[in-house]
């Protein structure tokens, strides 16, 4: 890629707009008006797509595109292309599209929109909201289960390749289906790939917190450059830039399923995440040392209401709502 092209690409990952709309926060303006520059303008996909590509680091192996694809897809992009220069518009991004002369890099941006308009806007999309669980059967036959606030997309024609493909957001069990063909099932998270043929896993992947428990069978686990191989009750966790394996009980990690959850030694600034997760409220301390208060047991999972007042009785705090969407947890005697 040449500097030019590199700096151009900087340009829009450093965009607010940008970074919200690949968020999936459609509702704010700027990613409103990045989409309307996007439908009304499709050549400005291919700058675009490069940044989301980098951005997300899909993984796009074993894609087929046949010479035909890519002649027809190339003729019909550089037709945008050209229609762009002749219609440029002096706001939004479309400053970059300008700079893009080179030959070499239109080809590269050709290629590339292919490449991920079919991985990437292809997918379709289930989820979950707020204190919702979902169980579903993919078109494999794999059972999936979304924890509250989780979704997972799959490509339209999922299954008839050489790969099944899954990408998740949240938390969610997977019971892959064995085939005959030992075709492989891949989930990508955004800090870790998952690849296997058969068996049974739990997937964390939210802002705050990225994991994998192996519940039955091996899966391969992918990050960057470097393989894993995992066995049952394996649990790797991501910090600091790196996988980390940690011992944990099954019991903790699967009580989801059953509508419960465990704190385990579990400082109640991690508690409040874990509320923030589920049921999509805000939770404030009155000082930093009620968040470093520690809380332990099972409880049940499946109402905010007694949640939260099963987490009061568990220590010497208070729990005060502030609002619909907020709480604020203090220390029982009103002191820090």
């Amino acid at each position: 890629m040449d500097k030019v092209a590199f700096e151009n690409l900087q340009d829009v990952l450093e965009d607010e707009d940008f970074l919200l709309w690949a968020k999936e926060e459609k509702e704010s303006l700027g990613a409103k008006a990045l989409q309307d520059l996007i439908d009304k303008d499709p050549a400005q996909l291919l700058l675009v797509m490069e940044a989301l590509d980098l951005l997300r680091k899909m993984q796009l192996q074993e894609i087929e595109v046949s010479e035909a694809d890519i002649s027809a897809e190339s003729n019909r992009l550089m037709e945008f292309i050209s229609k762009a220069e002749n219609h440029k518009k002096p706001t939004g991004i479309t400053r970059f599209l300008g700079r893009w002369s080179s030959v070499a890099a239109m080809l590269l941006f050709v290629t590339i929109g292919i490449l991920v308009w079919k991985q990437f806007f292809s997918l379709q999309k289930i989820g979950t909201g707020y204190s919702e669980r979902r169980d579903l059967t993919l078109q494999d036959g794999t059972t999936v289960i979304l924890n509250s606030n989780s979704s997972i997309s799959t490509a339209s024609d999922f299954g008839k390749g050489h790969i099944r493909e899954v990408w998740m957001n949240g938390e969610v069990f997977f019971k892959v289906a064995h085939k005959m063909n030992a075709q492989k099932f891949i989930v990508h998270a955004n800090k870790f790939d998952v690849e296997v043929t058969g068996t049974q896993f739990n997937v964390i992947n939210r802002e705050h917190s990225q994991s994998i428990f192996l519940f039955e069978g091996n899966v391969n686990l992918h990050q960057n450059d470097n393989t894993l191989v995992m066995k049952p009750g394996d649990f790797y966790e991501y910090a600091s830039s790196a996988l980390v394996k940690k011992e944990v009980r099954q019991e903790a990690i699967m009580a989801w399923l059953d509508k419960k959850i465990v704190f385990e030694n579990t400082p109640l600034g991690d508690v409040a995440k874990t509320i923030s997760d589920y049921y999509g409220v805000q939770i404030h301390f009155s000082h930093d040392s009620v968040a470093r208060k520690t809380i332990t047991g099972l409880l049940a999972n499946d109402n905010l209401a007694d949640l939260l007042q099963a987490i009061g009785a568990t220590g010497d705090i208070k729990i005060i709502k502030e609002n619909q969407h907020s709480y604020r947890i203090t220390a029982a005697d009103g002191s820090n």
